[in-house]
C-alpha cells in the first residue's frame, strides 16, 4: 500500500495536471506546507485535508487518506 505522501504526490495528476503551487493557492495554504506533505516531511493537519476536500469535490478523500477507494 502506498503512503499518504505518495498518494498526495498524485493529486496534481488527478486534478487535471495542476501543480503543487496551484493546489496550495486553491486551498489557501503555503506551498511549503503542501510540499512538506508531498515529501513526507509532515503529516497534513485536519484543516489542510478539509480544505482539499472542500475545494476538490472530485477527489476521492477516502483514497487519499487510507489508500482505499
Amino acid at each position: 500500500m502506498s503512503s499518504l505522501s505518495e498518494r498526495f504526490k498524485k493529486v496534481p495528476i488527478i486534478l487535471a495536471r495542476k501543480n503543487m503551487s496551484q493546489i496550495s493557492r486553491d486551498i489557501g495554504f503555503s506551498t511549503t506546507t503542501v510540499n512538506n506533505i508531498a515529501t513526507g516531511n509532515t503529516k497534513p493537519r485536519f484543516e489542510v485535508m478539509k480544505a482539499i476536500a472542500e475545494t476538490y469535490l472530485q477527489l476521492n478523500m477516502r483514497w487519499l487518506i487510507t489508500g482505499q477507494g
